[in-house]
């Protein structure tokens, strides 16, 4: 399902996923919706669009990796936009789905809405999770819990993430692997296919364990950096002849010999 390696735990079977927007208290509604006003007026909206745009030009987003493995987000989460993943239960009893989301170190405010299928073309969800963003952590996982499938080991199942109401500058991103190509676990924006697959994990309810348990399956969020690129060398050669001279950037490039070859 995922290309890097698993985290296996037993944990109490979470009551019900985070709540929406509108179970949330009356006060805390009205800041949200207060928050979510302010971001939709036009002159913020010009700004969230002109930091997304010079956020692609200047490549701030290019280079990440997870655990050594190339990631990416997918972008802001707003309007018609909907992402979505094929993928194989590999037990009994699906229950859950984590998804690894970005908050662009902010609070959102919108909810986010998971429709748990059997295929893209199915007329019918399995399950829907409606969940507001204000409560998510920034590279972390949001878990959408619902009834268990019985017989879902081996099964074929496709889900679709959205946040209708989000707009730029108030939304959320999903993590993706962008370079894994795994056949029975596609990536969809909008229906069309696109490489890679989201940072995603699956629960499994065990009746054969302590009572209210699952199993749950999801890659590990610990090992988040930045890949390093020739272009990043080179940068930092011309920095260190600018401050050193040409006796540092030696300095600089024996010592790197040293850490390729093992001799440091």
């Amino acid at each position: 399902m995922v290309q890097q390696a698993n985290l296996y735990e037993y944990e109490k079977d979470l009551s019900a996923s985070l709540p929406a927007l509108a179970a949330l208290p009356a006060d805390q509604q009205r800041r949200l919706n207060a928050i979510h006003a302010a971001r939709r007026r036009a002159l913020a909206q010009g700004k969230a669009l002109v930091k997304a745009w010079a956020k692609r030009l200047l490549g701030v987003e290019e280079g990440i990796v997870l655990n050594q493995a190339p990631v990416r987000p997918l972008g802001e989460l707003t309007g018609r936009k909907r992402i979505g993943q094929h993928f194989t239960a590999r037990l009994d009893g699906l229950c859950r789905v984590d998804v690894s989301v970005g908050t662009y170190g902010r609070r959102n405010t919108r909810d986010i809405i998971f429709h748990l299928k059997t295929s893209p073309t199915a007329p019918n969800d399995l399950a829907t999770v409606q969940i507001n963003t204000s409560m998510l952590s920034d590279q972390g996982y949001v878990s959408f819990l619902f009834p268990p499938q019985p017989d879902s080991r081996g099964r074929s199942y496709y889900f679709i993430i959205e946040s209708p109401d989000s707009v730029p500058g108030d939304a959320i991103t999903l993590w993706a692997y962008h370079e894994a190509d795994v056949p029975d676990a596609h990536l969809d924006q909008n229906g069309r296919i696109r490489r890679g697959h989201l940072i995603f994990g699956l629960g499994y309810h065990h009746l054969n364990e302590q009572e209210g348990s699952v199993i749950v399956e999801r890659p590990l969020l610990n090992g988040w950096g930045k890949r390093v690129t020739s272009w990043d060398r080179i940068k930092k050669a011309f920095q260190v002849l600018n401050a050193q001279g040409l006796q540092g950037l030696q300095r600089e490039v024996v010592n790197y010999w040293k850490w390729r070859t093992g001799r440091a």
